[in-house]
């Protein structure tokens, strides 16, 4: 099987795919330096509650006797709201402004994020995975949406990578307050809820005459991004499977090698960590001619990272060290993937491909959650392993550069 990418083309509204386009035009130097900045705020400040809650969902359900594979299955129903509102997105966007949406989103996290630690049922707790679920599908596919709206192709890789190591020092911050609180602290969900309610009041106030450019004439459906850049939508299957695996299994399986909750925890905060190198990779990209040409070689070695953690699982600071250089490994397939395709398609299609990029993280987030947590608790510590083996194999087949 050779799955092959489509060579751009030039469409009939002047635009042409593959080649570098000018967002700035007509943008204000000033207003897209505002934009970055509000988006970086507020990504540091949701991210510091979604690093709170990595940590505590798992430890919250296996405090009530949920199997691991059931802990998988939340997290499913969480990436599965985000996939079914993805073909979606863009047409409720040009209904509602993206920005009231997120807005409205924010404020109904930071309510319901103060009622989920009192633990009623499984069911009860699939509800709200499903709020939750929404709330992040639509606030990251929104925010790097906005962004990348308002930066040019000059520094793209450059700014993504700095965006996402911010997002990764907040979910670093968010896990290491756990640590230094302890999981059975209240003031954990506060904290989680006052973050959000500020991103919101700041939305509204700073953002609220920003618009996302749709295109009124273009409607193509998920399948046309894939066909167009199979090898962007695949790195962000797997990245995300890896990152989903790491955030969803990593404390429960630290914990069943003997670690405690809060050093397991600090198992996530180093794999988020090693974004401090992203922003080299960033800018080492943007200098670089066709950085996914690299991205198999990339993958293989996320494999062997992932092959080591299974073989050295029980050697706490091997698996700090292991799982820090696998972060970076996930960070150079991100930030590559992402740069390039917001480079690729035109402006106004960056909503749908978002949306198409976000599905496919997503997917391999909700297979990460149902395949892990299975293998984990059938076969023990392989599980962590064994996927990440099969999906990397997959990759031999298909064509990366053109």
């Amino acid at each position: 099987m050779n799955i092959k990418i489509q060579e751009p083309y030039t469409k009939s509204n002047g635009h042409t795919e593959g080649k570098k386009l000018d967002n700035s035009k007509g943008i204000s130097r000033l207003k897209s330096k505002k934009v970055v900045w509000v988006i970086a705020a507020a990504n540091l400040c949701v991210t510091i509650a979604m690093g709170i809650n990595i940590v505590l969902f798992p430890v919250i359900l296996k405090e009530n006797h949920i199997p691991e594979f059931f802990i998988g299955f939340s997290a499913v129903i969480d990436l599965s709201a985000g996939l079914l509102i993805a073909p979606y997105l863009n047409r409720i966007t040009n209904k509602i402004s993206a920005i009231y949406l997120t807005t409205f989103l924010l404020f109904l996290y930071s309510i319901l994020v103060l009622l989920i630690p009192f633990f009623i049922n499984y069911i009860i707790w699939l509800f709200y995975m499903v709020i939750f679920g929404l709330f992040w599908f639509c606030f990251f596919t929104l925010g790097n949406t906005i962004l990348n709206q308002y930066i040019d192709d000059k520094n793209r890789s450059l700014l993504i990578s700095i965006n996402t190591t911010i997002i990764c020092v907040g979910i670093t911050i968010g896990s290491s307050i756990v640590k230094l609180l302890g999981t059975n602290n209240y003031a954990l969900w506060v904290i989680c809820a006052t973050l959000t309610l500020f991103t919101a009041i700041m939305f509204a106030i700073s953002l609220s005459n920003i618009k996302v450019k749709i295109s009124s004439t273009i409607n193509q459906k998920i399948s046309y991004y894939l066909k167009k850049r199979p090898d962007i939508f695949l790195g962000k299957f797997f990245q995300e499977y890896i990152t989903t695996t790491v955030f969803v299994f990593m404390v429960i399986y630290g914990m069943n090698n003997g670690f405690s909750a809060e050093n397991a925890a600090l198992i996530v905060s180093f794999y988020t960590l090693s974004t401090i190198f992203d922003i080299l990779i960033g800018y080492l990209s943007d200098k670089a001619n066709r950085p996914l040409k690299h991205l198999k070689p990339i993958i293989f070695i996320s494999t062997l990272l992932m092959f080591f953690i299974y073989i050295f699982a029980s050697k706490y600071y091997l698996m700090l060290l292991l799982i820090f250089l696998l972060g970076i490994s996930a960070g150079y397939v991100y930030i590559n993937c992402n740069s390039e395709l917001n480079s690729y398609f035109p402006k106004e299609d960056l909503v749908a491909a978002n949306s198409c990029y976000s599905m496919s993280g997503n997917l391999g987030g909700i297979l990460a959650s149902l395949i892990t947590g299975l293998l984990l608790q059938n076969l023990g510590n392989i599980g962590i392993f064994l996927p990440i083996l099969i999906i990397s194999s997959f990759f031999l087949f298909v064509k990366t550069t053109h």
